[in-house]
């Protein structure tokens, strides 16, 4: 646990200096979670531009949190700020440490999201050994699976100290979170009393607290909470007016587009700001180059990155095929990756290729594959929010622009994430604001009388509610954690099955290692794939030089 503690404050030092260089280069007055998020943007493209160049490892965290420090100090920034949230609201700083806690414990699991024990710790090693390394997409097709959320976790690892990878940034992205949408929800019962508005933070923080993935690294986590951030964020900004300052919205309007290189999933959520840019058009447009600059810093390295890993713009898209390096991607593999992805998420247990080729049969199967809750919800997700479409054209109901944004936004979203890959953990920040957008366009709210109590009864309920769903894994950690000392140093690592073991085998040029009885490499030593091909050569006489197909 200590080494978790070490690794997310070590972000969070690195994410308020590079937040707060923000907010006084270009005088954005940045709540504290904006503050953070864009402090993650920075710190997420610095290490991607320096990524095709260094390895991202310790050394270089060393250097950042140095220059980090000095920020820091030449602007007199101290814990003054949190201390004094922590004085004003004590009772709720009390609640908070409890999520805290019981979510710390959780991550001191191991990792047990099965993408991490198939490519995430793998890329996190070569990561952390190299620059980014030319076709390594052709060793494994998921290691061109290039998520930038990937190079903050290699940069906070701690491998070097503590012997195994440390995951702590979706731990860090709950604690954050979970601060703010319980302040928000309490400064919206304290103005508003119990509304569709308090319905919709405490709904979120609901759902937030059950999601998993908090002891891996898996971008999952990120990709979901973070729209449903921004989301709450639009949803609870006060009602425009002419006058409306623009300002407030370029923060977000920057994680949004980072977020598209975390997870191409999250696309949709452009649109919210696209919407936004489109409205307030005369007031943006004085801020629009500076704009399209920052987003082309961010973008701009991940771009490069995926043509360095796989050949290819956009992975695994086959659309954009645009260069003709040695290392690039067969066509044909590129196509599996994406059919695998399309066909796993639609029907599971048959060939993914055969349900990606379909048209429209597959939706009836898709169907019967969800569990009667998730029916239940998937049913309120598509109906509700035309519900509210049809509403608003016949001007049944009336909303101003920023929740008929939120609302259309999070439709599109819906049917983008049902038309590309509809397994629900690629788009659950859009499915939730569908299934709860009765919110949205059916405003109402109810004086509450009496004091804050009822407020804090609430998420008292809630933290008891999050120990009890999380009462197996709290069990596990407790039970598996019997030595003390390592306990509280670092958390499990990563599962291996007693019947795997790993070969080593010839590629053109190189040796790799490959796993026998599993599809997974775990946390072996690099090279490692588990579906090995005899034809693969290496570009040069060492690992940093590539791979490529074998040419025919």
């Amino acid at each position: 646990m200590l080494a978790i503690i070490i690794s997310s404050f070590t972000l969070l030092l690195l994410f308020i200096s590079f937040g707060f260089l923000f907010q006084k280069i270009t005088q954005i007055d940045l709540s504290f979670a904006d503050l953070i998020l864009m402090g993650l943007v920075i710190t997420n493209s610095l290490t991607a531009w320096l990524s095709l160049f260094l390895p991202i490892n310790s050394s270089l965290l060393i250097l950042l949190v140095v220059a980090c420090a000095f920020i820091l100090f030449r602007n007199k920034i101290y814990p003054g700020v949190i201390l004094h949230f922590i004085k004003k609201n004590t009772v709720l700083s009390v609640i908070i440490a409890g999520f805290f806690l019981i979510a710390l414990i959780v991550s001191a699991g191991p990792p047990l999201n099965y993408d991490t024990g198939l490519y995430h710790l793998q890329m996190i090693k070569w990561i952390e050994k190299y620059p980014v390394v030319p076709g390594l997409g052709n060793l494994h097709g998921r290691l061109g699976f290039n998520s930038n959320i990937l190079l903050v976790n290699a940069l906070s690892s701690f491998e070097p100290v503590f012997g195994q990878e440390i995951f702590s940034l979706n731990l860090l992205l709950f604690a954050i979170l979970t601060c703010y949408l319980i302040s928000s929800s309490f400064q919206v019962y304290k103005s508003t009393g119990i509304s569709n508005i308090l319905l919709f933070n405490l709904i979120a923080l609901i759902f937030l607290i059950r999601l998993e993935n908090l002891s891996s690294p898996s971008p999952d986590y990120i990709a979901t909470v973070v729209p449903l951030y921004i989301f709450i964020r639009v949803f609870n900004f006060p009602e425009d007016n002419e006058g409306f300052d623009f300002k407030p919205v370029i923060p977000l309007a920057l994680i949004a587009v980072y977020m598209v290189t975390v997870k191409l999933s999250t696309l949709p959520i452009l649109l919210l700001f696209l919407l936004l840019l489109w409205k307030y058009r005369r007031a943006i447009l004085p801020f629009l180059p500076k704009m399209a600059l920052a987003c082309s810093v961010i973008i701009l390295p991940w771009l490069i990155r995926n043509v360095i890993l796989t050949g290819w713009l956009l992975y695994p898209f086959p659309h954009l095929n645009l260069f003709g390096f040695d290392w690039k991607i067969p066509i044909a593999k590129v196509i599996f990756e994406k059919e695998s992805v399309t066909g796993w998420a639609r029907i599971r247990g048959i060939d993914p290729h055969v349900s990606a080729g379909m048209t429209y049969q597959w939706i009836p199967k898709w169907w019967r594959y969800q569990s009667s809750t998730d029916r239940r919800f998937l049913f309120c997700s598509f109906l509700l929010p035309v519900l509210g479409i049809i509403a608003l054209i016949f001007k049944f109901v009336h909303l101003r622009f920023f929740k008929k944004s939120v609302l259309i936004t999070a439709y599109a979203g819906l049917l983008f994430w049902f038309i590309m890959a509809p397994d629900i953990r690629f788009g659950e920040s859009f499915v939730l604001v569908c299934g709860f957008s009765f919110l949205i366009y059916v405003p109402f709210s109810f004086e509450s009388t009496g004091s804050n109590l009822k407020y804090i009864l609430v998420l008292v309920v809630l933290l008891f509610y999050d120990a009890f769903f999380n009462r197996v894994a709290l069990r596990t950690v407790a039970r598996d954690q019997m030595e003390p000392f390592h306990s509280l140093l670092v958390p499990e690592k990563i599962a291996i099955p007693a019947n795997v073991r790993f070969v080593n085998r010839a590629i053109k040029g190189g040796m790799v290692l490959s796993p026998i009885y599993s599809d997974q490499c775990f946390d072996q030593n690099i090279p490692c794939t588990p579906f090995y091909d005899s034809t693969l050569m290496q570009r040069g006489i060492t690992l940093d030089h590539g791979f490529k197909p074998f040419p025919r």
